[in-house]
């Protein structure tokens, strides 16, 4: 698994009504062919992130390249019932949303450093001086987008919980309790 301190450096602020002219040309799609996947998440942020700020559904955090955005994601709280341990609890967890980052700017891994300030802020959560309880970090991604499930499982240590069914949109999830390796 990827180390979260190696990854590039980025600011992130939070959105706020004079960003969204600023996602006029954001496009995730690039040269790719588009469809309702990069629709929705090139949409969303111009038409539906404030919104959802408004009533506390989720926060979107943007990264920017001068004056240009160039990546955002979206935080908001979930219960997920993942086995752990042997178990079945219901945990609490940071979901990530929405992920995408400007065709111009893939592959200069802004998108690994976003989900890396995720994790960051999930495991903030834990810390005393905030004191929620927060177990997992977790997101769904289509089953086509096999080079985000490689990145997410090798990169960070996400995995699918044991035992739920499998649709076209994946749950994976990351576990923010070190495991510790045990020996024979």
């Amino acid at each position: 698994m990827g180390n979260l301190a190696s990854l590039p450096s980025i600011s992130t602020y939070l959105l706020e009504a004079r960003d969204i002219p600023l996602f006029g040309n954001f496009d995730c799609a690039g040269s790719r062919p588009r469809d309702e996947w990069h629709d929705d998440l090139d949409g969303y942020i111009r038409e539906n992130a404030l919104r959802d700020m408004d009533q506390r559904i989720a926060t979107t955090w943007v990264c920017y390249d001068g004056a240009a955005p160039v990546a955002y994601i979206t935080l908001a709280a979930a219960q997920i019932t993942a086995e752990t341990d042997g178990q079945s609890p219901i945990a609490p967890a940071v979901l990530i949303g929405r992920i995408a980052v400007n065709a111009t700017h893939q592959g200069q891994q802004y998108g690994s450093s976003m989900l890396g300030f995720a994790i960051g802020r999930a495991r903030a959560l834990n810390a005393q001086s905030v004191g929620i309880g927060c177990r997992f970090v977790a997101l769904h991604v289509h089953e086509r987008n096999q080079d985000a499930i490689r990145l997410y499982s090798e990169e960070f240590g996400f995995f699918e919980p044991p035992g739920l069914p499998h649709g076209p949109d994946r749950l994976m999830i990351h576990d923010l309790i070190p495991q510790v390796a045990t020996g024979p």
